[in-house]
């Protein structure tokens, strides 16, 4: 969990809660407030993971929505200041009422509100969290929210590749980062939860125009349809169970490729018309004679079709304009272009364009039909560059 940025959350540690000294510390001079243990432990199960391990879990709440605290409550905390006596106790904030409700099939909305909110305990922040109960392999998703008010909401969207979830809690702060007793509920699933709504397309960054014409004699290439193989988060690449007409629009089944020093020049042709879907095609200058180079020109297809070179940046990769940019879809077939950066820009050890003898290329198409897998692919050659002579 990201830690609160407004809070001086360094000193907490919710065993008997923990204090250093630090600026805001808690009040503990109000004697109303009730004493509680956060610390105490809970009901408690055990689940079997698929590989056989016994996991010991919390055990999952029973109800929908849970009441707030009356108000603030008060906590036996050991302070590492120099302070005497170490423990006192120290006022927290109250704990929230809470409820949650899918919205999607893994966004939730969790509301949570308070009963009463002193100047003395009133939190900051309110931190809430989803997760996959009763699965020992998943682990929660977290959101800090600033408390502006008695009452609040916001929605957590939790990993497409985990089981939706189906318990949320919610936890408030101080600034001096005390916190107060967590409180989790089910999440209510309606009947028609909607479908995850697809995820926005990549922001075109490198358009492409006309391809241009190479004038080096082309390298082509056969490939087999219906090679095309599927790989899943966690597991090995798969000859695909059944080819479908989208699965079909990256099969390469012929390759022309020319290369002009770094120009590149490529027409593909696949088993089926790539007419529709978002879609990469890579191709790669490769180095017979090495195995760390060279780079590689991508063609995207999003909002617009692009051709460009993956850069590392600020924001993460990102495809890049290249000179001579150029894509083209013709009923089966693709042709892209486009020039490379300078060697001395290029990601592998190799800065420098391979000799004539050793010039060659691999491409690769791929799809991902849902962000997080299943992926599927065909590699052309396998495992080896083609040589261009």
């Amino acid at each position: 969990m990201k830690l609160l940025p407004p809070l001086c959350s360094a000193g907490v540690i919710l065993v008997l809660l923990s204090l250093a000294a630090c600026g805001g510390s808690a009040r503990t001079d109000n004697e109303a407030y009730p004493i509680v243990d956060p610390s105490a432990p809970g009901p408690r199960v055990e689940v079997t993971a698929p590989d056989g391990t016994v996991h010991s879990l919390p055990a999952p709440p029973t109800t929908h929505e849970s009441n707030p605290s009356p108000s603030c409550e008060r906590v036996l905390a050991t302070f590492h200041d120099g302070s005497k006596p170490t423990q006192r106790l120290i006022v927290i904030p109250p704990m929230p009422g809470v409820r949650a409700v899918a919205v999607t099939k893994h966004t939730t909305r969790v509301e949570w509100w308070f009963r009463d909110l002193p100047a003395d305990c009133k939190p900051v922040a309110v931190v809430v969290a989803v997760r996959k109960g009763l699965d020992p392999r998943v682990t929660p998703s977290t959101k800090q929210v600033g408390v502006h008010g008695a009452s609040g909401s916001t929605e957590i969207t939790y990993a497409e590749f985990l089981p939706p979830p189906d318990v949320a809690w919610a936890t408030a702060y101080l600034r001096s980062g005390a916190a107060s007793r967590s409180t989790s509920v089910l999440i209510e699933r309606p009947t028609n939860v909607p479908p995850n709504p697809p995820p926005a397309p990549p922001p075109v960054t490198a358009p492409a125009g006309q391809p241009i014409e190479c004038t080096s004699a082309p390298t082509i290439v056969d490939d087999p349809a219906g090679d095309i193989l599927t790989h899943d988060i966690g597991s090995r690449p798969a000859p695909i169970a059944r080819m479908t007409p989208e699965l079909s629009a990256i099969d390469i089944t012929r390759a022309a490729v020319q290369i002009d020093g770094r120009t590149i020049c490529a027409t593909f042709t696949f088993a089926g018309p790539p007419a529709h879907g978002i879609f990469q095609v890579t191709i790669t200058l490769r180095d017979a004679s090495s195995s760390s180079c060279c780079a590689s020109l991508r063609f995207r297809r999003t909002a617009g079709l692009e051709v460009g070179y993956d850069a590392r940046t600020a924001k993460g990769d990102e495809l890049q304009p290249v000179r001579d940019a150029g894509a083209a879809i013709h009923g089966n077939t693709l042709v892209m272009t486009g020039t490379l950066p300078p060697p001395s820009t290029w990601p592998y050890l190799s800065h420098r364009i391979p000799s004539t003898k050793d010039i060659g290329w691999s491409a690769t198409t791929d799809y991902y039909p849902k962000r997080y897998g299943p992926g599927y692919f065909d590699s052309l050659p396998r495992h080896e560059a083609v040589t261009s002579r």
